[in-house]
């Protein structure tokens, strides 16, 4: 008797620690995925990222913050397939099992959601082996048609397409393409080479991640593309674009510790006071009266970015720099060959706007 008291007192036991690890588990779950987006000391010392970031390294903060950026935003495309078919993927993945724990649900009889299931597959499997196998397949002949990499590198990207964790910095570096985690990581390895003494920053969103870094007291996002811009602009800009992004988000402070790094909650408050909805400029229309002061033969011309000057401040030297390098490679692959007309470029700021003065030379 005392036995089966024992024996019952064991399973207790047993089955109270399995809750306990289960709920464990999923409370842990988020920081590990966050985690995922930070490279490891081996991909952070690893021979392709050590020798850009060498190539990247520049005499001043800003001009090397805004090197890794402008590389990124011309050698790396972004990787749509990973974020529109991984998705699709993964839920025709988890479609079956979700239909039939609903059914079960709605029957109240999970005893026989295996039973659901297997039938659901059964009924359905080939219908679903069509949706992958013609995932699949345009996905190779996509590959196969913009890419000059050999049938083996091709195999390997459509597996990475369906890999949802961020892949690795060397191998964003040799697809050249990304989406915004890889985009993360690629550049926190980087950060982590060229400011080994700067707090790093990762940005969550169940929609976006992106990595930044504290300068003399300020947090710049480096997101992609340029131009770079603070923390607060960041968010309020995002949110103008995409309303949920600008809700939700976290801020984690980089940690390194022996064998890697950890992730600390920072406490982020809204200092943001900007009331206006951020605008892209309509620079075809810009580009026009540029073409015109070009044939007109004109040594002056000026243009304004109205209410820039709230979104980006000039006097920043990080943020001033930035914004030149945007406008400028717009110019340079709108106007072309008349662009080599354009000897220098001024900004200004005049309210709340910028004025961008350009100067024109004739041989």
């Amino acid at each position: 008797m005392y036995f089966v008291y024992i024996l019952l007192f064991l399973c207790v036991g047993i089955f109270v620690i399995c809750i306990f690890l289960f709920i464990r588990f999923i409370w842990q779950l988020p920081r590990f995925l966050k985690l995922l987006n930070i490279p490891s000391i081996k991909e952070i010392h690893s021979y392709e990222i050590k020798q850009l970031s060498k190539q990247l390294k520049s005499d001043s903060i800003a001009e090397t913050l805004n090197n890794v950026l402008e590389w990124q935003e011309n050698n790396i495309a972004y990787w749509s397939e990973r974020a529109v078919e991984c998705i699709i993927f993964w839920f025709c993945m988890f479609s079956p099992i979700i239909a039939s724990l609903f059914i079960a649900l709605s029957n109240w009889d999970l005893n026989n959601f295996w039973t659901y299931l297997f039938k659901i597959l059964i009924d359905y499997y080939d219908y679903l082996l069509i949706v992958f196998g013609v995932i699949i397949c345009s996905l190779f002949c996509k590959y196969l048609m913009f890419s000059s990499t050999k049938i083996l590198d091709i195999v390997k990207m459509i597996l990475l397409t369906f890999y949802p964790p961020p892949i690795s910095p060397s191998k964003v570096l040799k697809y050249k393409k990304a989406v915004c985690r890889d985009y993360a990581k690629l550049t926190i390895a980087l950060l982590l080479n060229l400011f080994p003494n700067s707090n790093l920053y990762l940005i969550t969103h169940f929609m976006h991640v992106a990595a930044a870094i504290e300068i003399n007291g300020k947090i710049y996002v480096i997101d992609q593309r340029l131009p770079i811009c603070e923390i607060n602009t960041w968010i309020k800009r995002q949110s103008s674009h995409h309303k949920l992004i600008g809700r939700g988000y976290n801020i984690h402070k980089i940690i390194p510790k022996e064998n890697g790094f950890d992730l600390q909650k920072e406490k982020y408050v809204d200092k943001n006071t900007l009331d206006e909805k951020y605008i892209e400029y309509n620079w075809n229309n810009i580009i026009k009266q540029i073409y015109s002061a070009i044939d007109n033969k004109k040594s002056k011309f000026e243009f304004k970015l109205k209410n820039c000057a709230i979104w980006y401040d000039i006097n920043d030297t990080i943020i001033k720099e930035s914004l030149y390098r945007y406008i400028k490679n717009i110019l340079r692959k709108e106007l072309y060959g008349k662009y080599s007309k354009i000897k220098n470029i001024e900004l200004k700021q005049k309210g709340n706007d910028i004025v961008v003065h350009l100067q024109f030379e004739w041989g």
